[in-house]
């Protein structure tokens, strides 16, 4: 369950309630963070149901079993099988965070940031590079205040490239943690080129209020730092829009940054209070149809930072992880995922997982288009 958004909490509302209707249902568990807030009489579904705090969420199987009175049967051998059936897996190296921006109430959820041992970190990438997954991604609430022991993301970064291994990716990751030590990094082989940065606003006033710690200049300074690194680098970035107090003035300086600022793409998001955070006590003076048209505007313009950024990088040379074949089409095509994130398709027989050196020649739609470059293995 998530509790990002109120349309999230309503989802998982939704899907709990859902479950707890089925005719032969013996018991419900709830996992995520949207479980961990809601409080028992806030959520009686009226059968056998239980919520799994977040620090025990790796033995769910275990304890679901243990309620129904069933031997656990689950091990290390099938989980480590199943994992092999999929193009891309994550391993979650850190949870929790300490901002409490204005808006959100994840840090309320998730409590203060932990981070898991990198030797831990290093045995999980040990084995799944073993089941030759394609494509690894670092994953946390708060990735870049990862710290075990003095070890910070940018060294344990550098100590799992050390080891021979699939592509990795970094997740999330809030701009002010984009360290010199981590951009340096770029552009190694094995690292994904895409960052994805979440803003939330670009309007440095709307900054001010969410308890952002920083303003448009550093993100304008931070990007061209970035690409001075990996010219091919391609950022995305998630925007909050109609946050109580939002002229049409902070909206539009958000989408003349995103611009300036040669983003890929973007995610937005309208704003919704969430209840016991500190803008939930603003005035919500943005209609819901304003929201509505300002998220519709900025989707538009993620289509055409998107040609933008094809046109820019037209011929640039990617590794592209097959996640679907279409072996009956007379044109033979698979489609997949780049390392600078960019999905599209390109006429090639290649099976679910293979990485391919693909040229991109264009973008249609949305969907980028590449010709094969020569096959990796």
């Amino acid at each position: 369950t998530c509790t990002v958004t109120g349309k999230a909490d309503r989802k998982s509302r939704a899907a709990l309630l859902a479950a707890c209707r089925g005719s032969r249902v013996r018991m419900v568990a709830g996992i995520g963070c949207y479980t961990e807030l809601i409080k028992a009489n806030d959520f009686n579904p009226g059968i056998n149901y239980f919520s799994i705090p977040q620090n025990k969420k790796s033995q769910a199987c275990s304890l679901i079993l243990d309620r129904l009175g069933i031997k656990d049967v689950w091990n290390e051998k099938k989980i480590e099988g199943m994992v092999s059936e999929h193009t891309r897996a994550f391993i979650k190296i850190q949870d929790g965070c300490r901002e409490f921006c204005s808006y959100c109430r994840i840090p309320y959820a998730r409590g203060m940031p932990a981070s898991k041992p990198a030797e831990k970190i290093l045995a999980e990438f040990s084995s799944l590079t073993a089941n030759k997954v394609p494509e690894i991604v670092l994953s946390g609430i708060n990735i870049g205040a990862y710290n075990d022991r003095g070890l910070e993301l940018a060294g344990l970064i550098n100590k799992i490239l050390n080891i021979d291994g699939p592509l990795l990716r970094i997740s999330s990751i809030e701009p002010c943690h984009l360290t010199q030590q981590l951009i340096e990094i770029f552009p190694h082989p094995r690292l994904c080129r895409h960052l994805h940065i979440p803003l939330q606003s670009g309007s440095d006033r709307i900054l001010s209020e969410m308890g952002r710690k920083y303003d448009s200049q550093f993100i304008h300074s931070l990007c061209g730092n970035i690409y001075k690194r990996c010219p091919e680098m391609a950022l995305s970035t998630d925007i909050i829009t109609g946050y109580p107090g939002e002229t049409e003035n902070d909206f539009e300086s958000g989408l003349k940054l995103l611009t300036d600022c040669g983003f890929m793409r973007l995610h937005a998001f309208p704003y919704s209070a969430r209840p016991g955070t500190a803008a939930a006590e603003k005035k919500d003076n943005i209609s819901s149809d304003c929201k509505k048209e300002r998220v519709a505007d900025l989707m538009s313009l993620s289509g055409r930072l998107l040609s933008a950024y094809c046109r820019r990088q037209k011929k640039m040379r990617c590794r592209l992880v097959v996640e679907k074949t279409v072996k009956d089409s007379p044109d033979n095509y698979c489609e997949g995922t780049t390392d600078n994130y960019l999905k599209g398709r390109l006429k090639a027989r290649a099976q679910k997982g293979e990485v391919l050196d693909v040229i991109l020649t264009g973008e249609q739609s949305g969907n980028c288009v590449f010709e094969l470059a020569f096959r990796t293995d």
